[in-house]
């Protein structure tokens, strides 16, 4: 797998973990083989060492675990260690692959042409990002092959795919921030999918990883056309108000009514100029309600004051500039 990673080929995990199970790995489920294969790739990344890019690391491998995984690698012809000084565009797709010397920073001017490249061309012979993604004008790339495109134009030698590391605290992420990109977990991406949405909104919560400063969100959300109509939903705007709200309704200023199984206050994000009229999905549009003043500002004949009273009490919100649909101007 991780030979056809590198060379960017396609194949079925499942199908290899059928196969595996059907010989001498018959006794262990799917499941055990699939946190085995992670076992492997933290054993291979706490080396620097590339692994398959389906199989994210574990957090915590034993130590007598992880030193049997490498012995059994290592003994193995085909995963031998290369000590020798490798070149740039050394071949690589086993744990003999090389590992270079990244410059402390690479001119900005080199990262965004980068950047157009892979719009133009795609990021082939790299992968996409499993855990991060850089995020430029609105659009999402995986942070290494960013590097390596701007590394290739800056030596002039071709840089293999595994050859750039990646991951939170690498050098490749500290010379893409020190230039002035944003990086981001996967969980900060867009969606439409409520389902998936509330699931990255947990795990933003969950990781704390927010910054001080709000999310940019995004001024023209994009319509998906689905059995009803939704958005795009920005995931980073919905945790960043809810914990602006610090558990309080916005609207009633009551604490939140109840819990969710997983102790966090319940409250409900809702877009004050809704999104099917435009309005933006950034934090200066956006509260956190009870179920009630949900309803209320959606359904209730006093809909219009309620909107006025959150102008009033929350002072982070922006009016827009043109009446709502159907509706005259808003007083100031």
């Amino acid at each position: 797998m991780l030979d056809r990673d590198q060379r960017a080929e396609h194949y079925s995990k499942s199908e290899i973990n059928r196969n595996l199970r059907s010989g001498e790995l018959s006794s262990r489920s799917h499941g055990s083989i699939e946190m085995r294969m992670c076992n492997i790739s933290s054993v291979l990344a706490d080396r620097e060492l590339p692994f398959v890019e389906g199989y994210k690391p574990r957090e915590h491998v034993g130590a007598r675990v992880a030193g049997m995984i490498f012995e059994a690698l290592a003994n193995l012809d085909h995963f031998g260690v290369d000590t020798s000084q490798p070149s740039l565009d050394h071949e690589v797709g086993t744990m003999k692959r090389p590992r270079i010397s990244l410059p402390e920073s690479i001119p900005v001017e080199f990262l965004e042409r980068a950047i157009e490249r892979i719009d133009r061309d795609g990021f082939a012979p790299h992968h996409e990002s499993v855990n991060y993604a850089l995020v430029y004008d609105h659009k999402r790339y995986p942070p290494i092959a960013v590097v390596a495109f701007a590394l290739e134009e800056v030596r002039g030698q071709t840089v293999a795919a595994g050859i750039v590391r990646g991951g939170k605290d690498t050098k490749t992420f500290r010379i893409l921030q020190e230039a002035g990109f944003l990086i981001e977990p996967k969980y900060f991406e867009a969606t439409h999918d409520q389902e998936v949405l509330k699931q990255r909104v947990t795990e933003i919560l969950q990781n704390k990883d927010l910054g001080d400063s709000a999310p940019n969100g995004n001024e023209t959300p994009d319509k998906k056309a689905t059995k009803s109509e939704t958005y795009v939903r920005e995931t980073a705007v919905i945790a960043w108000v809810l914990i602006a709200a610090k558990k309080t309704c916005e609207l009633c200023q009551e604490p939140a009514p109840f819990r969710k199984p997983s102790g966090e206050p319940y409250l409900e994000v809702h877009h004050v100029v809704p999104l099917a009229d435009d309005g933006p999905d950034v934090v200066t549009n956006a509260v956190a309600l009870c179920p009630n003043c949900h309803a209320q500002c959606h359904y209730s004949e006093d809909a219009r004051h309620a909107r006025n009273l959150l102008y009033q009490q929350v002072g982070r919100l922006k009016r827009p500039f043109a009446p709502l649909r159907g509706e005259a101007s808003i007083p100031p």
